[in-house]
């Protein structure tokens, strides 16, 4: 006869683990999301105070104010994507150094749970650089409509 030892106490620490982390975690994203919008939409301000006359000159002949605002966001967008890209590179290397130090532990202390094999940091690196974008194109859009009067 064989005996079976369930490892309850193990799962009630991770599951506790998992709710201080993941709140707090929670919060740190959005910290982080919304001081890259704050970011951007002051770089934006800056690039529109600079370039001021230009949009004067624009507005004079007749622009539109998405003809002026379409440039700022497509920076922006482009400011997005290049830290999404950047992000994304510093994930994967981050992944693949934990997962070969979860390599180097026992099979017994039971990590190797905690190691992703599949196609999973693929999908975060597409999300990354999506969210990226998208928060550059909103920071860059909104400080372009606030300041389209300069």
């Amino acid at each position: 006869m064989q005996a079976v030892a369930f490892p309850s106490k193990q799962i009630e620490v991770l599951e506790t683990l998992r709710g201080f982390i993941g709140v707090r975690l929670l919060l740190i994203t959005g910290f982080l999301l919304l001081s890259a919008v704050l970011l951007i939409w002051n770089t934006i301000r800056t690039a529109m105070f600079a370039r001021r006359r230009e949009i004067e000159v624009m507005k004079l002949v007749g622009a539109t104010n998405w003809f002026i605002r379409l440039p700022f966001m497509l920076e922006g967008l482009l400011q997005g994507l290049a830290g999404g890209v950047f992000a994304s590179a510093a994930m994967l290397v981050m992944n693949e150094y934990w997962t070969r130090g979860v390599q180097n532990f026992p099979s017994a202390a039971g990590l190797g749970a905690f190691v992703v094999t599949d196609g999973y940091p693929w999908w975060v690196v597409l999300w990354i650089i999506l969210l990226g974008m998208l928060v550059g194109a909103i920071g860059s859009g909104t400080a372009a409509s606030r300041f389209l009067d300069v």
